[in-house]
């Protein structure tokens, strides 16, 4: 029997739930427990909305996306995130923001924690918080305020506040992305785009330019 496409949806992050347990738990990821509950957290909500609470409409989202049109809002987004990073460093190197200290801990050291990051946290958390902000939300506030622009304005600033344990620097730069992944959901009507761009923001920024970004931010200034 042909499951329908809500249950293969949450079926998938289900299993993205389950994914994290096993490595995270062994004794060489003790360091990266910290870490469970900003994968479980955004998975566990979304999980809930696709069984309990969402509309069906929620699920256009998923609706099928032209390979061509995937791979050119990528380029578009991955440049836009590029900016954004760019700008929001220029800004703490200026004075204009804080640094980021505190970030230290989500950043991978060895690199089973790397691999672990990569395969883990960055595709589960760049899944769901996509399917939760720019998705769920974003279809609920437009309902509640009927203004798109207002509803990328309201759930691109939330978004920037769940990153509040970033520091300034992390609200400003978690809201100009919010707004950027917004971007071709409202215009495309789908959500692919802003889900991979997001997983691979997470695993460069973490896995790759994180210790560098993390060793200037704890340098004298």
């Amino acid at each position: 029997m042909k499951w329908p496409r809500k249950k293969w949806i949450g079926f998938i992050i289900g299993i993205a739930i389950g994914i994290p347990l096993g490595p995270l738990l062994a004794n060489s990821f003790k360091r990266y427990l910290l870490g469970i509950p900003c994968i479980l957290f955004p998975a566990m909500v979304a999980c809930v909305l696709l069984f309990k609470g969402s509309p069906d409409s929620v699920f256009d989202w998923f609706d099928p996306l032209n390979p061509r049109a995937l791979v050119v809002w990528t380029f578009i987004l991955v440049f836009g995130v590029a900016g954004i990073a760019w700008s929001v460093d220029g800004l703490k190197r200026a004075g204009w923001l804080p640094r980021e200290p505190q970030s230290a801990l989500l950043i991978p050291h060895t690199r089973a924690e790397k691999i672990v990051c990569v395969l883990v946290f960055a595709p589960v958390i760049g899944i769901c918080e996509e399917f939760l902000y720019r998705g769920y939300l974003h279809r609920e506030v437009s309902g509640w305020v009927h203004s798109v622009p207002l509803a990328v304005a309201i759930t691109s600033l939330a978004f920037g506040l769940a990153h509040a344990h970033q520091g300034p620097a992390g609200v400003v730069r978690g809201t100009l992305l919010g707004v950027l992944f917004a971007v071709p959901v409202v215009r495309l009507g789908v959500i692919y785009p802003s889900m991979f761009t997001h997983f691979l923001y997470d695993a460069v920024v973490l896995a790759w330019l994180g210790p560098k970004l993390v060793r200037a931010d704890q340098s004298p200034a």
